[in-house]
């Protein structure tokens, strides 16, 4: 749930600067429309790919790659100079992100039972507005303040934290474990996360 936040925060920052950087770079409102396109392009892109991965390879040391490789692209903005460069680094946030968002409903669902899915998914779901509104939120009010960079690196550290923290912790369900498992919510399960 904290990387599907972090996911949202990291994929909004960029929303809510586009007026300084726009100005940096002296770019186009079309120029600046095709950050969004380049980042949906690359994520319809690299779905099926990862999806792919998924059903054939553990799926924790995908998300742990995912999460850090868009917390790397998030960082990276710290080192854009050019349009062209920012460019690259929203295509690259794009791979990040669809690593994970394919991965981690099906783990989640192979901890869970199907009567507990429906509330643990909608907790899970509740990050997209909430990590999207924060990711606007901090690229607005942090950047105004510290420059349109700054944002960047403040919401880039906690996604390498909890890559970190979903490595050593974390562990990988067995594929359909809890299928037509009936059970009722319950401490246990939710533990049943970490190791």
């Amino acid at each position: 749930i904290a990387l599907n936040l972090l996911n949202y925060i990291d994929r909004y920052i960029l929303a809510g600067e586009l007026l300084p950087i726009q100005h940096e770079f002296h770019a186009t409102d079309q120029q600046m429309g095709a950050l969004g396109t380049a980042f949906f392009f690359v994520y319809m892109l690299a779905a099926p790919a990862t999806g792919w991965l998924g059903d054939r390879f553990s799926r924790k040391p995908l998300i742990i790659f995912g999460a850090t490789l868009w917390s790397f692209a998030t960082l990276g903005a710290l080192w854009v100079h050019s349009y062209s460069t920012l460019f690259m680094r929203q295509a690259f946030v794009g791979i990040g992100e669809a690593t994970f968002t394919i991965y981690a409903p099906s783990v989640i669902s192979d901890f869970f039972s199907e009567r507990e899915r429906n509330r643990v998914l909608s907790i899970f779901y509740i990050a997209i507005p909430v990590g999207s509104a924060m990711g606007y939120l901090a690229g607005g009010q942090i950047g105004s303040h510290l420059g349109w960079r700054a944002p960047f690196l403040i919401c880039a550290v906690p996604g390498f934290v909890a890559a970190a923290m979903y490595a050593f912790i974390g562990r990988e369900p067995k594929r359909g474990a809890m299928d037509f498992v009936s059970a009722t919510p319950n401490r246990a399960t939710f533990l049943g996360l970490f190791k």
